[in-house]
């Protein structure tokens, strides 16, 4: 598999993240930084046109420029720590599940670090009802103890994008609690925003 350095990862070339509470990160692994305008305001999966914005944001073009430069970024400590300690890291399993077309968009990436919104991978875990039950979970993105969660449908294909819906009931379009929870049409508004992106 070719890559274009060491520090390389396919990542924020595809996919964005947006935790329980809708703000936006890069990866679920880095749940410590999420994506921020120049003013230090974050990017929410809920606003106005805000994932193309946090596409487009000085944070990610930054990571993809020092990514190709071989520079780690900070916000991807964990994975490259993972590393340096012999493990595999989330990066690396990217890297290998979507190395076909790590070569195209790198040479996409123009030199400012701007990259076409080409997502392949969108991680929405909006509503989150948490029983502590999941292993690949952790304390920051526990909202609510009391009651377990009805495991309805928790993926689906959106367009070319698999959009991952946690805890979410069969026969819903949205997830039924959480701070980006707008009711249906706020699910709507979110899913449309994902729609406009694969344009």
């Amino acid at each position: 598999m070719h890559r274009p350095s060491d520090a390389f990862c396919v990542l924020p070339w595809l996919q964005l993240f947006a935790n329980e509470r809708g703000v936006i990160h890069p990866c679920c692994f880095s749940l410590a930084t999420p994506v921020a305008a120049a003013d230090g305001t974050t990017y929410r999966i809920d606003g106005p046109d805000e994932v193309a914005a946090a596409w487009r944001s000085e944070f990610m073009r930054g990571m993809r420029r020092q990514m190709l430069a071989g520079e780690r970024p900070k916000v991807c400590a964990l994975c490259y720590a993972t590393e340096d300690r012999g493990g595999t890291s989330h990066r690396q399993s990217a890297n290998a599940d979507f190395a076909d077309p790590i070569p195209e968009l790198a040479a996409a990436t123009s030199p400012r670090g701007d990259a076409p919104q080409r997502y392949r991978y969108v991680d929405l875990r909006l509503g989150n009802e948490c029983n502590l039950r999941c292993r690949m979970c952790s304390p920051p993105r526990v909202v609510d103890r009391r009651r377990a969660p009805k495991l309805g449908n928790p993926a689906r294909a959106v367009g070319r994008v698999h959009v991952r819906e946690h805890r979410v009931d069969a026969g819903e379009e949205r997830p039924r609690a959480g701070a980006a929870d707008g009711g249906a049409d706020g699910w709507r508004a979110i899913m449309a925003q994902v729609a406009s992106a694969l344009r």
